[in-house]
């Protein structure tokens, strides 16, 4: 007789963020899955059990500045944790396993709810203080390493709720070595390093003998087709992801190059970084400091997946630039196309990309994105063959279906070890 599959409950307040790929997977398995989110981001139709949840006020101003991200993270872990309560009580929610994504706060008293549980903490970042990436900004800038006390305070700070999930869970998992690494010593013996994986099937090159076909969205649809195309596809426009350095050298492009138009791809807004940040208009800022050519450059907004596939086949030289972050999906798509490349050269990038897979760009030195970007559509050949290169290595390392099923084996090892352990 086969013992019964576990039951898992995933929360993310942005539903399905990492998560959607596994829970799909271990619900096709024949695992008993659900999914916690936030109210505004339920989906309409999902194969698994949804739980919806919403604080019941927000942030109050009056809360210390230095307390004020654990505050939030509080309300949102209130609200996750008495829903699931109450299904709990009601007979409608089970959890052997939680996974969990640390930051916004949401798993925060799930150990209360479900104390039995094997709970898996999914870490994205530390903030150091000074951060990493907050250094490498500042000498973009230009300006020397100088953070007030405040600063130092408030990204230190920033860390309440992520040690205190990831110190109630039993285990935390990372996607990358160089994101794992940023913790402390004491919590990042507790992590283990398994990346989310990629769909080779689908962000995959165009065959031979097929045509790229027509794209949907109108804009990308008006493209000559015997333009060079030069492509940047981001989240949003910011400058955690080097746009303004970005955007300049397709400026400096666009005066030498007749024929190279310029695409940008992904949300005119700001994601990561300070407050200040959020509050400029990055696109509008650049485009008013480097005029590039209104016809020659194509602002898309956020691509649906098939756009954004044909975006990257279409794609003479597709540009990621990162400063020292969490790592985006976006580049190992575009490795797994095998679009040609070029890249910002920092640690995280450095980790999945092999040393021939990219050109790569120091941002921090004058010109550098922008000479890469001449290299690149200069030897249409070599970069050709550096763009099988980064296709095999994602093909080889980062398949999708195989990391569903390490993942799989991953949680059922911990699950019996901890049943064993009597934790």
């Amino acid at each position: 007789m086969t013992s019964p599959k576990p039951s898992i409950l995933f929360v993310h307040d942005s539903y399905p963020g990492q998560f959607g790929a596994l829970a799909q997977y271990l619900h096709d398995q024949g695992w008993r899955v659900a999914f916690a989110t936030l109210d505004d981001n339920l989906p309409k139709n999902a194969p698994y059990q949804m739980f919806g949840y919403t604080p019941h006020r927000a942030p109050s101003a009056q809360t210390h500045p230095y307390a004020q991200s654990y505050d939030r993270a509080v309300l949102q872990g209130q609200a996750c944790a008495r829903r699931c309560a109450e299904a709990r009580n009601a007979g409608d929610l089970s959890a052997d396993i939680i996974i969990s994504h640390v930051g916004p706060g949401a798993g925060l008293f799930l150990r209360e709810v479900f104390p039995t549980a094997l709970i898996v903490a999914y870490c994205e970042w530390w903030y150091q203080s000074p951060g990493i990436d907050t250094l490498y900004l500042m000498a973009l800038d230009g300006h020397t390493a100088n953070v007030s006390l405040d600063d130092l305070i408030l990204a230190r700070s920033r860390n309440a709720s992520i040690s205190a999930e990831l110190l109630s869970a039993d285990l935390g998992l990372c996607p990358t070595h160089f994101q794992a690494d940023q913790f402390p010593i004491e919590l990042r013996q507790k992590i283990s390093v398994l990346h989310d994986g990629v769909d080779t099937d689908y962000y995959a090159p165009l065959a031979q003998k097929d045509r790229l076909g027509q794209a949907e969205h109108p804009a990308l649809a008006q493209i000559p087709k015997n333009a060079q195309l030069v492509t940047y596809a981001t989240r949003g426009m910011e400058p955690h992801r080097g746009f303004p350095q970005v955007f300049k050298a397709f400026w400096e492009i666009s005066k030498e190059w007749d024929n190279v138009y310029f695409v940008l791809a992904g949300e005119n807004t700001v994601f990561y970084g300070s407050d200040q940040d959020r509050r400029v208009d990055w696109l509008e800022r650049c485009k008013a400091a480097y005029p590039i050519a209104p016809d020659r450059l194509i602002f898309t907004g956020t691509l649906n997946k098939y756009d954004y596939r044909w975006l990257l086949r279409r794609s003479c030289v597709h540009v990621y630039c990162t400063v020292p972050f969490v790592l985006s999906w976006s580049l190992l798509e575009a490795m797994s196309v095998g679009t040609r490349l070029v890249v910002s050269d920092v640690e995280p990038i450095r980790e999945v990309m092999p040393d021939d897979g990219a050109i790569f760009a120091d941002l921090l030195i004058k010109d550098g994105l922008k000479n890469a970007l001449s290299l690149a559509l200069s030897d249409q050949e070599a970069t050709t063959q550096a763009a099988k290169a980064t296709r095999a290595r994602v093909a080889t390392h980062y398949r999708l279906a195989d990391f569903l099923d390490k993942r799989r084996c991953w949680l059922l090892h911990a699950l019996d070890a901890k049943k064993n352990s009597g934790t």
